[in-house]
């Protein structure tokens, strides 16, 4: 267990450095000619934000059914934030957009948020996904790989696929 936290604590420290020592992108500026086809006809402009802007990062545990606690968060409150993102209009971006807008400065949509769940509790699975399903979102989740399989409040093997 020490071995693997070394490991990734040295991972993280090397990451850091490395992403550290990038220069910073310039930002992305869209320009009205850029939405005009060939034959002279616009297109729809697409929602995207210019590199340099925060995106908020939603970190769940577990969603019940019933009452929740600091890390158990009862079904209707997350449905109801959930809800919330969908009526006003933000999309949900995942980790690799993150990562990409950060260092690429590779455009997303306005009003992102990234959604994740520590630990990989079986109602991850269960619960939460198939409300994210449902409003079309999408979401990380981290699982403790040692817990799969061998506990039955965590995610399995087969859940994962």
């Amino acid at each position: 267990m020490k071995k693997k936290l070394s490991f990734i604590f040295i991972l993280f420290f090397i990451i850091s450095i490395i992403g550290c020592s990038k220069p910073i992108p310039k930002p992305i500026v869209i320009k009205k000619e850029d939405h005009v086809k060939p034959d002279g006809k616009n297109i729809p402009a697409s929602p995207v934000k210019s590199y340099g802007k925060r995106i908020p990062v939603l970190m769940y545990h577990s969603i019940v059914n019933g009452k929740g606690n600091s890390n158990c968060l009862p079904i209707e409150t997350f449905e109801e934030q959930m809800k919330y993102l969908k009526d006003n209009g933000y999309h949900t971006i995942s980790l690799t957009d993150l990562y990409k807008y950060f260092m690429r400065a590779e455009p997303i949509p306005e009003k992102s948020v990234v959604l994740t769940f520590d630990d990989g509790y079986e109602n991850n699975y269960s619960i939460m996904f198939p409300i994210i399903k449902k409003y079309k979102f999408k979401a990380t989740i981290f699982v403790i790989t040692s817990h799969i399989d061998n506990d039955s409040k965590f995610i399995t093997s087969e859940q994962l696929l």
